[in-house]
């Protein structure tokens, strides 16, 4: 292999465009095949990737995270494998999130091909990190509220009403009046948009997710019950992507404890996924659609009966759900969990069913939809 076709795919890697480093990858990907294990040319193949990741471009950055899945994916390099788990870890919180985005990837690369050995190596880290950006900056101050600004103090909001006409009254009704008149800043507050200011959090959520399917089966010894409170406290995160990618990690849990250990937690579980499967989001819906189904696939058909309560309804609702990828994967959970019967299981939890189809009907985003949707299922 010549030098200066290696400096060629260097710096296609590293392009600006994302089509170019594309074909870069598959250049790169090529010139390993057609090194046949070749010592030398290995060798120059990882140092193009250690090149990339030391430069300051994201674009770059992530062109050697590329490039080094496929390193790990097709090369038996034991130092290079080390290194790349370093790199994981030195980039998991990186400022530009197409390269925390890639850095998954390439654990779920790393954890395939070696096991619980990346576990063990990465895991504390990845959920320090969720942990550390769980809440975001400033959270819980409401700079906006009438009570933090000392205009109404907690003390005489709990007190008894004033009279009309005595001074308190006045005082209050001044302090509502420039309350109700204070102006609101973008990005603060009640105009702060739900997905903003969480930093990495969604991108370590993802990562933990590709290093639990990496692992597959072996990842169960370390879901503890830590780990299962900090994932139950992602299904109800604030973030609708932190939201989404919980419930994926969660399928990616049921695939890895199915049996005994699964049905330990069923219950808590099968509480959040229906929780999950009447989201106001359709994205996280469908996240917990895929869930669910593989919940019931992996605790056995004997044992599903136990959990038809706290999830028929909100199953039953979604096969007429407005969004088309919920409603058909809906259709389909249905036929596969309730086969030919489904009328029947939803007239025996009857009570459990209605509460759902009542909480939907009542729900702030999907009023419309949830009505038409209950009387459909009701027919």
């Amino acid at each position: 292999m010549a030098t200066p076709e290696l400096s060629n795919v260097l710096l296609r890697l590293g392009a600006d465009r994302h089509l170019e480093r594309e074909r870069a990858l598959r250049s790169f990907q090529q010139c390993l095949r057609d090194a046949g294990g070749r010592p030398d040319v290995l060798q120059q193949l990882s140092d193009v990737v250690k090149s990339l990741l030391t430069s300051s471009k994201w674009e770059q950055k992530v062109g050697g995270l590329m490039a080094g899945k496929v390193l790990v994916d097709e090369a038996n390099l034991p130092d290079f494998d080390n290194l790349m788990v370093s790199e994981c870890l030195r980039l998991l919180e990186d400022s530009e999130v197409r390269v925390r985005l890639a850095v998954g990837q390439l654990l779920r690369s790393l954890a395939a091909k070696h096991g619980v050995t990346i576990i063990e190596q990465c895991q504390e880290r990845i959920l320090s990190s969720v942990n550390d950006h769980f809440d975001r900056e400033g959270e819980g101050s409401r700079a906006d509220s009438a009570f933090s600004s000392g205009i109404i103090t907690p003390s005489g909001a709990g007190g008894m009403p004033s009279q009309p006409g005595s001074p308190g009254s006045t005082n209050l009704l001044a302090a509502l009046l420039q309350t109700s008149y204070q102006p609101l800043v973008p990005g603060v507050g009640q105009l702060r948009h739900g997905t903003e200011g969480w930093k990495c959090l969604e991108t370590s959520m993802k990562a933990f997710q590709q290093l639990v399917e990496g692992t597959g089966a072996a990842v169960a010894p370390y879901i503890t019950g830590d780990v299962q409170d900090l994932l139950y406290r992602s299904m109800h995160h604030p973030n609708r992507f932190v939201r989404e990618t919980a419930h994926f990690t969660a399928a990616s849990m049921c695939e890895a404890l199915a049996g005994p250990q699964l049905l330990e937690i069923g219950q808590d579980l099968a509480e959040r996924l229906a929780d999950g499967l009447s989201d106001n989001w359709s994205q996280v819906r469908y996240a917990a659609s895929v869930a669910t189904r593989t919940f019931f696939k992996c605790i056995g058909h004997e044992e599903q009966h136990r959990f038809l309560p706290t999830l028929t309804g909100p199953m039953c609702l979604n096969r007429y759900y407005v969004a088309e990828g919920v409603r058909l994967y809906s259709q389909e959970t249905w036929q596969r969990v309730m086969g030919t019967n489904g009328r029947a299981q939803v007239a025996k939890y009857i009570d459990q069913v209605s509460l759902s189809h009542q909480d939907t009907c009542t729900g702030r985003y999907h009023l419309c939809a949830g009505y038409n949707a209950c009387s459909a299922s009701w027919q």
